[in-house]
């Protein structure tokens, strides 16, 4: 082969190359520009619904009662009857102090007593002879006021003693410390045969009850005015009164619905448990610009703890019939947000004659690629479906659903999936539900 039959099939090579690559960049475009090979999508209809106002707001968890336990006598721990950690119930023993010195104490008290009380027996039997020699001459009147007064004496003796019994026996009950609250141990703070005085600071061991617990959060004022308007609402009366709520503790119980609250983690993606506003407290913080709200869950499952950060959601109120669309069929652009409305067209009529060279350069002219080029692009039909791209406001995003105030009408088509591959006036072809995943793999592309 001479040199320049070689020149010119490399040349033709690079020609067919060429052509191959206009005909890729080329494909599925007319003259004008636009698609001729429709862009698979998904739509939906814009729906009137009434979607809640739902804020979120960090909260802090607290326990229900929170109690230091420390012995309230002196003494020496022989026994610890519960484990860190442990649920414990109102007035479980959770410690022994050596009750020896208690007993003692009172069997001493015991015999004071029994002592006095022989006293005044006896006092009680001179008293009565005092007043037969006194009747009949033989003792003076100081001598038996002397014997009335020594049995009156003896009398308060005895009642001193009864206290100081009943004193003893209290002193030997407070030997068993025990639980004043039901709720969950902590660490303990002390070991058996240590002594345990009632003047400890750090006590024997901390009980939080988290069976209910409690949590604080804050709202804006804004959001305590929707929330208030709800309120009142809820009672019959159509607005706040100009003073405010003025008494939580007496509006929250006659509500026809309780305020409820959810709790979630941190992140917000694990739901700890559903409860109910109990109060809202009776002054905005100036600085802030917030008020406190607590709330309260009955935390049956335990997955609340006191001092735990948590989010709290709470639905302040209602957007009742207004128009909603799937969130993620709202786009943003430069001009703000806008969507894709699904709308019919008449088809191009040259898009369906454009000669082999505009439509697929210089590959699609050539011989051996016409058959499959044919079976490609099939003609288009006399009508088709357009996206056309129109601004809209955006009032409020709740749960996946985006609330529109201007920009699109009851009825209307929009496209929710594969507009990311769209433009004004591009051709569509609307997939059904199993195409879903084509949809979003072209979408991506």
């Amino acid at each position: 082969m001479t040199r320049k039959k070689k020149l010119i099939w490399s040349s033709i090579a690079v020609l067919a190359v060429l052509g191959l690559i206009i005909a890729k960049a080329k494909s599925g475009r007319n003259q004008n520009g636009t698609e001729t090979l429709p862009t698979p999508v998904a739509v939906a209809a814009v729906s009137r619904e009434t979607i809640p106002i739902t804020v979120t707001a960090p909260g802090n968890l607290l326990a229900s009662n929170t109690v230091t336990v420390h012995s309230r006598v002196d003494g020496q721990l022989v026994r610890i009857v519960f484990n860190e950690g442990q649920f414990v119930q109102k007035n479980q023993i959770l410690a022994q102090i050596d009750p020896r010195p208690f007993d003692a104490a009172l069997q001493q008290a015991t015999a004071n007593l029994h002592n006095a009380e022989a006293q005044l027996v006896k006092a009680k039997a001179d008293w009565s002879r005092a007043i037969d020699l006194s009747q009949q001459g033989f003792m003076s009147q100081q001598n038996l006021e002397a014997a009335a007064l020594l049995v009156h004496q003896l009398e308060a003796t005895i009642e001193l003693n009864n206290a100081a019994i009943d004193a003893a026996k209290i002193q030997r009950d407070y030997c068993e410390i025990r639980a004043p609250i039901a709720g969950r141990t902590g660490i303990r703070q002390m070991d058996a045969g240590n002594i345990i005085r009632a003047g400890d600071a750090t006590g024997l061991v901390v009980i939080t009850q988290s069976q209910p617990i409690a949590v604080i959060f804050n709202l804006t004022e804004p959001q305590l005015t929707q929330l208030v308007a709800r309120m009142k609402r809820e009672q019959g009366q159509a607005t706040a009164p100009k003073g405010g709520l003025t008494n939580s503790a007496d509006i929250l119980p006659r509500l026809a619905r309780p305020l409820a609250v959810t709790a979630w983690d941190k992140s917000g993606s694990i739901k700890l448990g559903e409860g109910r506003v109990t109060l809202i407290d009776n002054m905005i913080d100036s600085v802030t610009g917030t008020i406190k709200l607590k709330a309260e869950f009955a935390n049956q499952d335990n997955l609340l703890w006191p001092g735990q950060y948590i989010t709290i959601r709470m639905v302040i109120d209602n957007l009742t019939d207004v128009l909603s669309v799937p969130d993620q069929a709202v786009q943003q652009g430069s001009d703000g947000p806008y969507v894709f409305v699904v709308t019919k067209a008449a088809a191009d009529a040259a898009d369906a004659t454009q000669p082999a060279e505009e439509s697929g350069g210089f590959w699609r002219m050539l011989p051996w690629n016409h058959a499959s080029q044919e079976a490609e692009s099939p003609p288009m039909p006399a009508a088709s479906l357009v996206a056309k791209q129109r601004p809209v406001t955006v009032a409020w995003r709740e749960n996946g659903r985006a609330v529109l105030s201007r920009g699109l009408a009851l009825g209307e088509t929009i496209v929710t999936e594969g507009q990311y591959r769209l433009r004004d006036g591009s051709r569509i072809a609307i997939q059904a539900t199993g195409d879903k995943d084509k949809v979003q793999h072209q979408s991506g592309q």
